[in-house]
């Protein structure tokens, strides 16, 4: 399989005519470097539903290949972490929820100290959890399995995706059901993500949506945290995370202000 790269041809982003040649050809060792470079690059726009098939295309083919390549199975998990997100469809949220996490952690059998894959094992399980209904996910047991990944990723790498694991943890306390439920923590490492990335714009609509979720004079902080986020112009930093974003916190400002 030879992969071409993205043609940046314009400002407007790549000519998806020329993204890929994929070969039924084996990958030689010599040709993932490129098909990691082309994922890479499709990433930077993977909300366009054209390259969002494109890149579930390569991932496919590379994996119908080289099936025990870390960092194509890490990539391969990021990408269907990304696809449960952004859906709302129930079935396939938790389908690919659960097929980045199967992914990750098949990358983790092969080196346990594989960062991406252990990053995105915790934020594909969480995915997951969240997808199947959190007493759900407590009855199987999803719990011991979430902070094993994340454990790790807080103490290694918390700087990760600009603080992913930290914001991880914070909607992990948040979404907790009572008693297990801690807001205390789960402020801290969200205000703590802010303070170290303060672009992160999914820190603060998890923040906003925990202090709505909590009611009284927190949903003015709410409020603001939602017009900060709306107020953003895309690209800062990862334009098709924070249109995402965006569109969840225009959905979240109507329901604070019938509370306010």
């Amino acid at each position: 399989m030879r992969v071409q790269h993205v043609n940046h041809a314009s400002d407007n982003g790549p000519d998806l005519a020329h993204v890929l040649a994929a070969e039924a050809a084996m990958p030689s060792k010599s040709d993932l470097p490129a098909l990691y470079k082309t994922l890479d690059e499709l990433w930077t726009r993977r909300d366009d539903p054209e390259v969002l098939r494109l890149s579930e295309r390569l991932v496919a083919e590379g994996l119908r290949h080289a099936g025990d390549d870390v960092g194509l199975l890490w990539r391969a998990a990021r990408f269907h972490y990304w696809r449960s997100d952004l859906s709302d469809d129930v079935e396939l949220k938790q389908s690919s929820s659960e097929q980045g996490w199967a992914e990750a952690e098949r990358a983790l059998a092969h080196d346990p100290e594989c960062a991406d894959a252990r990053y995105w094992a915790a934020a594909a399980c969480g995915t997951y959890a969240e997808a199947i209904g959190v007493l759900a996910a407590l009855a199987r047991g999803l719990e011991a399995k979430l902070r094993k990944n994340l454990d790790w990723t807080v103490e290694r790498s918390a700087g990760y995706d600009r603080g992913g694991p930290l914001l991880i943890l914070g909607r992990y306390w948040a979404q907790l059901p009572w008693p297990k439920r801690d807001r205390k923590k789960a402020y801290a490492n969200l205000r703590a993500v802010l303070a170290r990335h303060p672009e992160n714009l999914r820190a603060r609509l998890y923040l906003a949506e925990a202090l709505h979720a909590e009611g009284g004079g927190q949903r003015r902080e709410a409020m603001t945290l939602v017009e900060e986020i709306l107020s953003a112009a895309p690209g800062g930093y990862d334009a098709p995370e924070e249109r995402l974003v965006q569109r969840r916190a225009s959905a979240l400002k109507p329901e604070i202000e019938r509370e306010l």
